[in-house]
């Protein structure tokens, strides 16, 4: 069934494995055999402790320091360094084709923001070193404001820092929690699998910037 055209007057997309490409596995695997962990036990510990480290309770070393302790290994310093550096090279190999495209909309008048699950660490090197932030009207970082998605205040804080209503919003995230988190607040949402099928996508169902 063919979408009746919506008026989208603001655009807030998620980073990771949308403007980021997706964890390389080869990577991880390197991480875990720096830490000494064997990549299962790794993976679950890195996942499971991942939400206080977004929400801003853990900084870098008292989550790595968690990780090794949830694996039964003790990361001294040196260690924990070397993690969280490779931690930020996992997660800002861009998406140049997506982040092009994100500006493209921006140009055209379209208020675009940023809301993403970010450790700090990782949202400090998108800032200051990739200078990243550049024609995002808002940036919501979890981290930041102590929320996570889905929950429904972070994606309010969002509409918020762009003086965007939810019926006039488009949200795109990889994740169908986070998809459904915006739809509940009354944010039209899109699940991202590609670039292509976005724009095939909002070529039949939404008309931005008009």
């Amino acid at each position: 069934m063919a979408c009746q055209p919506t008026p989208i007057r603001a655009l807030v997309v998620d980073y990771g494995e949308v403007l980021c490409h997706p964890a390389d596995p080869e990577r991880l695997e390197e991480m875990a055999g720096y830490a000494g962990v064997p990549l299962t036990p790794f993976l679950g510990a890195y996942w499971e402790l991942r939400e206080p480290y977004d929400r801003g309770i853990l900084d870098g070393p008292a989550y790595w320091s968690s990780v090794g302790a949830a694996t039964g290994t003790r990361l001294d310093a040196e260690r924990i360094r070397g993690l969280v550096e490779r931690d930020i090279a996992l997660w800002t190999n861009l998406d140049e084709e997506m982040v092009s495209w994100v500006e493209a909309v921006a140009g055209r008048g379209v208020r675009v923001g940023l809301l993403s699950n970010m450790v700090p660490e990782i949202g400090a090197y998108v800032r200051d070193t990739l200078g990243f932030h550049r024609g995002f009207t808002d940036v919501t970082y979890s981290f930041e404001v102590g929320l996570v998605k889905p929950e429904p205040e972070i994606y309010r804080r969002a509409l918020a820092g762009l003086a965007a209503a939810p019926q006039e919003t488009l949200f795109v995230d990889d994740r169908p929690p986070n998809v459904e988190g915006a739809r509940a607040v009354g944010m039209y949402a899109h699940l991202f699998r590609g670039r292509d099928e976005l724009l095939s996508a909002i070529e039949r169902c939404y008309a931005l910037g008009r």
